[in-house]
């Protein structure tokens, strides 16, 4: 005789037997997408590394000298700010940071370091300036492969941008930032 709610034989085994093993299998392929590492973004090579970040030197240079010379525009590529980056000392990350511009998106991967564990972030968003500060919204946020919900991470994001304050302080002769057609663009007063 059958009764309602409860399942009899061996059905009632092998679905339990499967949800499970289901209940198992997707927290660990979870933390395999979040640890494993994500596609390369560039091959950067030793000597065009070298070249990016005297030619960034170069165009910071510039963009002083454009200071005060009227309404001014100076164009970084990926490489020029990623080689930039690489050199600054201030950088908290396992390795040096990889920075992409792809239309009006900057996109920037870093390998932190996690309980001994390398683990890939990758940020993507609308760079800008907005009263003198570096502005960023994100458009896409990842770690490993595992891609999480902007909603989750924006609001951490925008306090640790708080948090940094004065480190995200444009100079006075900067009038805006902003990524168009792959490149950074910063306009000069």
């Amino acid at each position: 005789m059958h009764t309602w709610g409860k399942p009899e034989g061996p059905v009632s085994l092998r679905l339990s037997f499967v949800l499970s093993t289901v209940a198992m299998i997707i927290p660990a392929a979870g933390l395999l997408l979040a640890v494993k590492p994500p596609d390369a973004v560039s091959v950067n090579l030793p000597v065009l590394h070298t070249l990016s970040a005297e030619s960034f030197q170069t165009k910071i240079g510039q963009l002083e000298n454009l200071q005060g010379k009227g309404d001014s525009e100076l164009r970084l590529t990926g490489d020029e700010v990623t080689a930039g980056l690489s050199q600054s000392t201030t950088m908290t990350v396992a390795s040096d940071p990889v920075v992409t511009f792809e239309a009006d998106i900057v996109k920037g991967r870093f390998v932190a370091d996690v309980m001994g564990q390398n683990v890939y972030v990758t940020v993507a968003g609308h760079l800008g300036a907005k009263n003198g500060y570096v502005t960023f919204h994100p458009t896409q946020f990842e770690v490993g492969h595992l891609t999480v919900p902007v909603s989750l991470v924006n609001a951490a994001l925008q306090s640790k941008m708080r948090e940094a304050g004065e480190q995200l302080r444009l100079p006075e002769y900067v009038r805006d930032l902003r990524v168009e057609n792959g490149e950074l663009v910063i306009k000069v007063r």
